[in-house]
Order: structure tokens, then sequence, then C-alpha cells
């Protein structure tokens, strides 16, 4: 079985690649709803600030989350990497899809001039992943720019956040039923995972 970050994220993306268009689209769509049916998402008078991402590789998509959004639940804000040779990147207000560009490594970013919004404004950020383990904790690509971004969440006691929430957005299959053995300092654990299948909460672990 493999241990290090670098062989799971090897074998869970070689998964995800052999996923068809039409499971994804199948899993995404339960998703979507699973957020809503444990109240993940749910329906305040008022409007929040909702970060999101745009899907790249098989990811779960968020194309209904983006509409959802847009038409009730809120503000939504998109990643935007600030420097290529460091783990940084910022959110920015998106009022529609139009408002988005292409980056360099062919991901969809927002193409504004406008300030980013500071962390701590988010009330939900749904967050890509590779993999997540039994305690919540999150295997990405490998860039760490979620967790150095939301690093001061770090220095809280999970069930002493605030805000914002982090919720993984995963295919089942994702899932790894164990503790991944190597951390690093700036890794951030998760609030909760939804997946087609299930909702897992880390909230008070």
């Amino acid at each position: 079985m493999p241990h290090t970050k670098q062989e799971l994220r090897k074998q869970f993306l070689a998964k995800r690649k052999l996923l068809t268009q039409e499971e994804a689209d199948s899993d995404s769509t339960q998703i979507f709803q699973n957020l809503f049916h444990h109240a993940l998402l749910s329906q305040k008078k008022e409007k929040q600030n909702i970060a999101l991402y745009f899907p790249i590789r098989n990811e779960v998509n968020t194309q209904l989350i983006f509409n959802k959004i847009l038409t009730q639940e809120g503000f939504f804000y998109l990643p935007k990497i600030n420097d290529y040779t460091k783990p940084e990147m910022s959110f920015y207000k998106v009022e529609d899809i139009k408002d988005l560009e292409v980056n360099s490594l062919n991901i969809a970013e927002p193409k504004t001039t406008l300030p980013p919004i500071f962390p701590n404004l988010l009330d939900i950020v749904l967050v890509p992943l590779v993999a997540f383990d039994k305690a919540g904790y999150r295997l990405g690509m490998g860039k760490g720019y979620y967790d150095h971004y939301f690093s001061f969440l770090g220095k809280q006691a999970k069930t002493e956040r605030i805000k914002p929430l982090l919720i993984g957005l995963a295919y089942e299959f994702q899932y790894y039923p164990g503790y991944f053995v190597e951390k690093d300092p700036w890794d951030i654990s998760l609030d909760y995972v939804v997946t087609e299948k299930s909702c897992y909460s880390f909230r008070f672990n």
C-alpha cells in the first residue's frame, strides 16, 4: 500500500482519470444535492460569501453550485494565483462566468482588477482535492495553495473556528481509510467532505 503523499497522489489521480464524463456529471449532481440535503449550503436570508473553484481533470463539477449561488445563495469568489514561484493565491468576487480567463496552468480564474477578499471574510469555502483521510486532512496537487492561504486557521482549535467553513468536494473513492503519515506544518484539516454517497464531518475531531 502506498504511504507517501506522492505515491497516494499518483494512485488517486489515476482512479479519477478513469471516470467517464457521464459518471463525473452524475456524481457531481448528487454531491450538489447532498450539500443542501445536509444543510451545508443553507437557505439563509442573508447573503453569504462563498468561495469555490473551477474544476479541471475530472474534479467534482461545480457548475450547478455556481448557478445556485448566483441566483439565490450569495456572492461567489474564485481563486487566482498571485505568484507561480510560491504557494500564493487570493480569492476574487465573480459575478458572471464571462469574468474568467484561463491562466498558464489552463485553469479558469478571475480577470478582475478589484482587491481580493480577506480570508476571514469568507463564510464557506468549497475545496477541490485528490484524496482525504479519516481525520479530514486533504491531499491536493502538491503546491500547498489552499493550506498556506488558510494557515491562520491552524492557530485556532477546530471547535473555535467561526469562519470560513472548509468543505471538501470529493468522489467516494477518494476517501483514504487511514491517516496520512506525511504531514506538513501548514496542512489544514477540513470541516466537512461531501461525496455522492455521504457527508463526512470532521468539525469536532
